[in-house]
């Protein structure tokens, strides 16, 4: 039965970002989501409103990034950089010559090895509420494949536990759909995505954030 003299802690961005929650941003390689996470911290540090909804908390929430399947100083950095955010906390498992990669073989063992990853971007005395760790991809701590539905619910549970006992910190996470096979999905309701697999060397197109393109029509691509 709930408590009704318990206050649910406030999330980032109400009511898109929830204090607690799992946000899975999906997508196909080089459509831009690390580089949608960078703009998303900007305007959260800025207190700027998102797509139009405003920041929730009355001052700049605490913002972290993890890399789980990328470098930060030879990828993800560059990205943040742009958006003038070079001193945001984080940390990669790529970069981490002591964590050992084998690991990650046992999923039985991944999510406290997320939680192990949470606890290098914590701040002293642990997240404060309202806190917002981007966590990209989570693909590795959901199983793999987010077309299998049963395993990837049970995981997104397991996640937003541990996200509730951080003293409710959001994620907000990029996700591909699958290892090895790219679908077009909107993302939000904000964007499509470019037909057909791109590598994210591709970087002389962009996709632009607008509404998303009639049915039966592709995506206008803007050269750079």
């Amino acid at each position: 039965m709930a408590d009704s003299a318990h206050t649910p802690a406030l999330g980032p961005l109400e009511p898109v970002l929830l204090a607690g929650s799992v946000n899975l941003l999906a997508g196909t390689s080089g459509v831009g989501k690390t580089a949608f996470l960078a703009l998303l911290a900007k305007l959260l540090s800025h207190q700027a409103p998102v797509f139009g909804v405003a920041p929730t908390l009355p001052s700049p929430p605490y913002q972290a990034y993890i890399g789980t399947n990328r470098s930060w100083v030879h990828s993800s950095a560059k990205w943040f950089a742009l958006e003038g955010l070079q001193g945001l906390k984080h940390y990669s498992l790529v970069d981490d010559k002591v964590f050992k990669k084998r690991r990650m073989r046992t999923k039985a063992d991944r999510l406290a090895i997320l939680e192990e990853c949470l606890a290098k971007v914590s701040p002293k005395g642990g997240f404060p509420t309202g806190s917002l760790v981007y966590v990209d991809s989570l693909s590795l701590f959901l199983g793999g494949n987010l077309l299998d539905a049963d395993s990837t619910a049970v995981a997104l549970l397991e996640v937003r536990e541990l996200c509730q006992q951080h003293n409710e910190v959001a994620v907000r996470a990029t996700a591909r759909p699958h290892f090895g096979i790219d679908l077009p999905l909107h993302v939000f309701g904000y964007t499509d995505v470019p037909r057909g697999p791109r590598g994210t060397e591709d970087q002389n197109l962009h996709v632009p954030l607008g509404p998303p393109p009639q049915q039966g029509q592709d995506v206008q691509r803007v050269p750079r």
